[in-house]
């Protein structure tokens, strides 16, 4: 098991191929850009998964995911909650 970390975009809906079954570990940014931290298995096989992306405020679905992390951009002005809507079968 290692820890790889994995850029984000700051967007509703999006999605990385990270190792089957990888563990989300945090959100943060680094050199002001949004990164994901992950607790990977390198002998598993990658395959999608999708991450959401919400800004305080803003409407979410009634299952917006599982709660991962929030970060905060511009000093604090921009605040946004990641969740991780899971793997997806196939491609995205």
């Amino acid at each position: 098991m290692v820890i790889f970390k994995y850029t984000l975009e700051v967007a509703d809906l999006q999605g990385l191929y990270m190792p089957k079954g990888a563990k989300l570990l945090t959100v943060q940014n680094q050199h002001g850009r949004p990164q994901l931290w992950a607790l990977v298995d390198l002998r598993e096989m990658r395959v999608p998964r999708r991450i959401a992306i919400y800004g305080t405020g803003n409407e979410i679905p009634d299952y917006p995911g599982v709660y991962v992390a929030t970060f905060q951009q511009i000093n604090g002005s921009l605040v946004w909650h990641v969740f991780d809507k899971g793997e997806v079968e196939g491609r995205f």
